[in-house]
This record gives C-alpha cells, sequence and structure tokens, in this order.
C-alpha cells in the first residue's frame, strides 16, 4: 500500500503542472493499492 498525498493526486489531473506527465504515468503503472486521507491538522 502507497500513501498518496495532496500533492500527487492534483498533480495526476491539472494538465498545466509541472508534474503532471510524471503523475499520471506513475499512478498508470503502479499496480499497489493507493492511500490517501481528507485529515487536515490546523494549528
Amino acid at each position: 500500500m502507497i500513501f498518496v498525498d495532496t500533492s500527487a493526486w492534483f498533480s495526476s489531473v491539472v494538465p498545466s503542472d509541472s508534474c503532471y506527465l510524471a503523475a499520471t504515468g506513475w499512478i498508470s503503472r503502479n499496480t499497489q493499492p493507493l492511500l490517501t486521507t481528507d485529515y487536515c491538522a490546523i494549528k
């Protein structure tokens, strides 16, 4: 299982992001389950 943070998801859906090709390529080749969270720590 791989933890994926917000920046990876963002990059994979926003074509103008500089990491778009890397993110979409990695996600399409990945075979392991992906885990994310909506937890936000506010101090």
